[in-house]
């Protein structure tokens, strides 16, 4: 009995959303039985840090096995750049590879292993055995980040004790980003009575390289202020490619997703990108 499974790609607007494009060239892999192979793209080019799920696997199995099981592991090989896992249920092939991309920048090796086993009956012998088969494969990852001002932040926490606000910011660029603490300000949603002066503690700015996460502690100058962060919005001076933007960053709303945004001229452009789309 032959059995070929084709994995669709189910996806595949995501790698226009994120600017995921892979090579033309695809890589077939086979088992030393030649009864199950498995084609991986070449090389997956994202510019997103964050979770990826693409289905651009092909499985085809020439085994004789009824209701065979398939399991499925991916790994990476610098695992400082990304994870990865395979998606299956029991006695169903694999559907589709999931990409947990750390914060970093560069290209990682990705490494696929899928078995198939189960009773597999022989045609000349009349028999039924139990049978494993198994093949590994890889691909490449290359996170290549924005050529342009990308981050994305949110204000994570104000303590009322310390006075201190948190904010975590990502740079989704391929150049460094550099926070300044003069002139920074919070802004309350509602009355400008909470409005309060900043100052990055115990420094005069901070350094996100590309693809870097950081936590930015704001101390407020002067008194404390309203407990709730979700109602305020940071403002401060950032450095991109040697020149200075005023940026905002408000609370994560659910309803409006990450809200970043720098001030060109009289406007506000949003920086922020929506990951989860």
């Amino acid at each position: 009995m032959k059995k070929i499974i084709n994995i669709l790609f189910l996806f595949f607007g995501l790698f226009v959303i994120f600017g995921i494009s892979k090579q033309a060239d695809a890589k077939t892999f086979t088992d030393s039985a030649e009864k199950l192979s498995m084609t991986l793209p070449d090389q997956i080019n994202t510019r997103k840090i964050g979770d990826i799920d693409f289905a651009d696997m092909e499985i085809t199995d020439m085994t004789t096995i009824f209701a065979a099981k398939y399991d499925a592991v991916a790994k990476s090989k610098n695992n400082k750049i990304c994870t990865a896992s395979v998606h299956n249920e029991e006695y169903s092939s694999p559907q589709f590879i999931s990409l947990w991309i750390w914060n970093k920048l560069g290209t990682t090796k990705v490494y696929v292993t899928v078995t198939c086993s189960g009773n597999e009956y022989d045609y000349v012998t009349g028999r039924t055995s139990y049978q494993t088969y198994s093949v590994t494969g890889y691909f490449y990852v290359n996170v290549t980040g924005y050529n342009s001002f990308k981050a994305n932040a949110d204000i994570d926490d104000y303590n009322t004790r310390t006075n201190i606000f948190e904010m975590s910011v990502t740079n989704l660029s391929n150049k460094k980003i550099v926070i300044y603490s003069k002139d920074a300000m919070a802004y309350d949603d509602d009355y400008r009575t909470y409005d309060r002066r900043l100052r990055l503690k115990n420094k005069s700015k901070v350094v996100v390289k590309p693809g870097q996460e950081k936590v930015i502690k704001f101390k407020v100058i002067g008194s404390p202020t309203w407990w709730n962060e979700e109602d305020f919005q940071i403002c401060s001076y950032w450095k991109w490619r040697g020149k200075k933007y005023w940026v905002s960053v408000h609370y994560d709303n659910d309803d409006f997703g990450l809200e970043v945004f720098k001030k060109v001229g009289r406007k506000w452009k949003r920086i922020s990108v929506d990951m989860d789309k």
